[in-house]
C-alpha cells in the first residue's frame, strides 16, 4: 500500500513552546525589580534600608565624642569620625576612642577624604599629613616653602603645589597611591595657586592667575602625570578663582567669583553658570555630578539662595531662602542647610528630604550619601536620621 493512502488516526500534535512562558515571566520580574529599584532610589526608600542597616542600634544623641579641639575640621572615614586641628589629625571610634593620631603643625587646617584616607595640610604654612581608615599615618612631610594648595582624589592619589621652591615660583608635585612622587613640575614663571588630580592620577589641572595685555588672567593648566611635555592651557578669563576640583568622571569643575565653569579633561568648554550680579558665600563639590551654591544678593544681610548645578553648567533647581546660612554640606543626592534654628536636608532638586529643630549647639555639619546628618559642636557629634 502506498503511504500516500494511509491516513492517520491519531496525527501529531505539535510540543508546546515550554520556553516561552518562563521566559516572559523572568522578563516582567526583571523589569518590575528595575522600577522598583529606580522608585526607591529617587524616594529615597533605599536610603531608609541603607541607614537601618548602618546605624542601628545606634544612639543619635553623642554619636561621637572627641573633646575641644582648636581650629578643627572634620570628616567621616569609614564610620569613624577625622579631626584636623592646630596639632595634627585624630582618628575617632564611635564609642569616643582615639584609634589614630598623626602629629603635625597645622595652624590653619585644611582636611580632605580620598579613598580610605584623609589628608590635611596647613594653609599658607609647610605641612601635610595623611592617615589611613585604621588609624595609621601614611604621609608626613614638611615642605621647603609655603605650601599653596593640596588636594587628594577619591583613588588616593596626591598633589600639592609649593611657591617659591627652589628657585622656582610654583613646583607642582604628585603622589601615587602608595605616596610615592611620581612627576613634578617646575615652574619659573607663573604662580599655581590651585591644584587638583584625577580620581587615577595620571592627569591634573591647575590655576595660574596673570595678566594678558594689561588685564588680569586665569589659566587652567591641564598636565598628564605620565609625560614631561609642556601642559595643556585653557584662558578662564578674568575670572578670579577660588576653588577647582575634578570630578571620578574627570570633569573638572572651577568656582569663581562671577561663575562657575565646567570643562573636560581636554579643557573643552562644557558650560558655565553665572552668578548674575550675586554674590558668592559658600558652595561644595560634595554632590554626585552637581555644584551646590549659596549666593547672596547683597555682599551684607540675609537674601540667601541655594542654587544646585549640573556638570554642564545648568541650573537644576534654585531656592530662595532668605536667612543666614550656618554651615553647608552635600554628599551624593543630598544637600544639608544649617540655618539658626533648624537643620534641613534637600534632594538636589532642592525639594525637602526632612528637617529638624534639634540642633543643639551644633556649629558644623556633615551630609552623608545615605541622607544622614552629623550636626558637630565644640566636644562631641550628634546624629540626625531622617
Amino acid at each position: 500500500m502506498s503511504a500516500d493512502n494511509v491516513m492517520q488516526i491519531y496525527p501529531k500534535q505539535e510540543k508546546p513552546h515550554r520556553g516561552k512562558i518562563p521566559l516572559l515571566v523572568v522578563c516582567f520580574v526583571v523589569v518590575i525589580g528595575a522600577v522598583l529599584l529606580i522608585l526607591c532610589f529617587t524616594s529615597g526608600h533605599l536610603d531608609n534600608l541603607r541607614r537601618t542597616v548602618r546605624y542601628f542600634g545606634s544612639s543619635e544623641e553623642g554619636y561621637f565624642v572627641y573633646g575641644p579641639h582648636s581650629g578643627g575640621q572634620y570628616a567621616l572615614m569609614d564610620d569613624n569620625l577625622v579631626v584636623a586641628s592646630t596639632s595634627g589629625i585624630s582618628l575617632f571610634s564611635k564609642q569616643g576612642q582615639m584609634t589614630g593620631a598623626a602629629d603635625a603643625v597645622l595652624i590653619d587646617p585644611v582636611l580632605q577624604l580620598g579613598k580610605h584616607v584623609a589628608m590635611a595640610y596647613d594653609v599658607g604654612g609647610t605641612s601635610l599629613v595623611a592617615m589611613n581608615r585604621d588609624g595609621g599615618e601614611v604621609l608626613n612631610l614638611t615642605a621647603d616653602h609655603t605650601i599653596l594648595d593640596a588636594d587628594i582624589s577619591s583613588g588616593g592619589s596626591i598633589c600639592y603645589a609649593v611657591g617659591d621652591s627652589s628657585g622656582y615660583k610654583t613646583v607642582l608635585t604628585a603622589l601615587d597611591r602608595e605616596y610615592r612622587e611620581r612627576y613634578h613640575w617646575y615652574s619659573s614663571s607663573r604662580f599655581l595657586t590651585t591644584c587638583a588630580i584625577s580620581k587615577n592620577g595620571s592627569w591634573m589641572a591647575a590655576i595660574s592667575p596673570g595678566q594678558t595685555d594689561h588685564t588680569f588672567d586665569s589659566a587652567l593648566l591641564l598636565f598628564r602625570t605620565d609625560t614631561e611635555s609642556e601642559p595643556q592651557q585653557q584662558s578662564l578669563g578674568n575670572l578670579l578663582v577660588f576653588d577647582l576640583m575634578i570630578s571620578d568622571r574627570d570633569r573638572i569643575f572651577v568656582v569663581g567669583d562671577t561663575a562657575a565653569v565646567f570643562l573636560n579633561q581636554n579643557g573643552t568648554l562644557r558650560g558655565s553658570y553665572d552668578y548674575a550680579d550675586r554674590y558668592l558665600e559658600d558652595f561644595d563639590f560634595g554632590g554626585h555630578d552637581f555644584l551646590t551654591l549659596v549666593l547672596n544678593m547683597y555682599k551684607a544681610g540675609n537674601r540667601y539662595s541655594i542654587v544646585t548645578v549640573s556638570d554642564s553648567g545648568d541650573e537644576i533647581a534654585n531656592l530662595y531662602l532668605g536667612q543666614e546660612i550656618h554651615a553647608l554640606s552635600a554628599s551624593g543626592n543630598y544637600i544639608a542647610v544649617l540655618t539658626s534654628d533648624a537643620l534641613t536636608i534637600y534632594r538636589k532638586d532642592l525639594t525637602e528630604y526632612a528637617v529638624t529643630n534639634n540642633i543643639g549647639n551644633a556649629s558644623d555639619i556633615l551630609m552623608q550619601e545615605d541622607g544622614s546628618v552629623l550636626l558637630l559642636g565644640s566636644e562631641s557629634a550628634s546624629l540626625f536620621l531622617p
